[in-house]
């Protein structure tokens, strides 16, 4: 005779296939978190060379910007003067903490060329070809004693900022003040040799 014992296996075997599904599934998420773990380590490293490399570019311009032996602001829209190199303090009489972030340039301007220069600032904005980029204005510092300044300005591309240097040519102007003296004072005398002349003429 034959004995014949039968069992339903299905849910064991449904049991099984869902376990290899979720093994799959387990496996193949695991390799995206394997992907994506050597992307962030490629990305990290990336990120890692950048800042290196923006940390030199800083430095290097930062090196620039207070070696360059001229006074150079970064000037923000609003007219604040945001970064001021070492030249720029000993110009002004006013040390970093007093200046940047805090200081508009408009303190620093004497007031009768106030209004020409913040029409170029704005202009500058509006309208940024138009805008001279060098000129002469009077900067009274600390101290008081107006100083007569060469200015040299733009904006930085892509910002609403302003980059100036201000080189001090007061020697330079109060030497021209004297040629300019002592250029009228020759005329005068030449004039005056002339009129002696033409009077011993007459006499004569």
């Amino acid at each position: 005779g034959v004995i014949a014992i039968v069992r339903d296996i299905s849910e064991r075997k449904r049991i099984e296939f869902d376990l290899l599904q979720k093994n799959e599934e387990i496996f193949a998420a695991y390799n995206q978190i394997a992907a994506t773990e050597e992307e962030l380590r490629y990305n990290y490293k990336e990120l890692e060379k950048s800042q290196l490399l923006l940390a030199a570019g800083e430095e290097k311009y930062r090196t620039l910007f207070e070696h360059t032996g001229t006074a150079i602001v970064v000037i923000e829209e609003d007219r604040t003067i945001s970064l001021s190199n070492a030249e720029f303090q000993r110009l002004s009489g006013y040390n970093a903490r007093e200046i940047d972030g805090k200081m508009h340039w408009t303190s620093l301007v004497h007031a009768d060329d106030l209004e020409r220069m913040s029409a170029q600032h704005r202009l500058r904005r509006e309208r940024h070809g138009a805008a001279l980029t060098s000129y002469e204005f009077r900067l009274v510092p600390r101290s008081g004693e107006v100083r007569d300044i060469l200015l040299t300005i733009d904006t930085i591309p892509g910002t609403r900022k302003s980059v100036a240097s201000l080189m001090d040519v007061t020697p330079i102007k109060a030497l021209e003040r004297d040629l300019t003296r002592k250029n009228e004072e020759l005329s005068a005398a030449y004039q005056q040799i002339a009129a002696a002349e033409d009077e011993l003429r007459i006499n004569y």
